[in-house]
């Protein structure tokens, strides 16, 4: 279990690194009304969502890798982070790992948001 908690402190501390070496993608567009809806790549993770300064990032545990946030509502994302449990997720997949979250346990990430 110590070397599940150091391999994981490594591994977001270099994705850390990454973010702050090159410029984090934001979406800008949550809707992408130009991509046929045929190419837009979902997947079900899941993990743990972290909060840092720089933003929410999902630390999957299936598939085991950290995935960046690009449509984080606070309000919704911060009672999960201070739960520390691991959750299933829906998310749409932007470019590499930038996601933006569309359901989380089966309720819409959306719900009661205007969306």
């Amino acid at each position: 279990m110590k070397g599940w908690k150091l391999f994981a402190s490594a591994l977001i501390g270099a994705t850390l690194l990454g973010i702050y070496s090159c410029q984090t993608l934001r979406a800008q567009d949550t809707q992408m009304p130009h991509v046929p809806k045929s190419i837009i790549l979902k997947m079900t993770v899941t993990g743990k969502i972290v909060k840092v300064s720089d933003g929410y990032f999902i630390q999957g545990q299936n598939p085991p890798e950290v995935f960046t946030i690009l449509n984080p509502i606070p309000v919704k994302l911060d009672n999960i982070v201070n739960s520390g449990e691991a959750v299933k997720i829906d998310v749409r997949i932007i470019l590499g790992d930038n996601v933006e979250i569309e359901k989380i346990s089966g309720r819409s990430y959306f719900q009661n948001q205007g969306k």
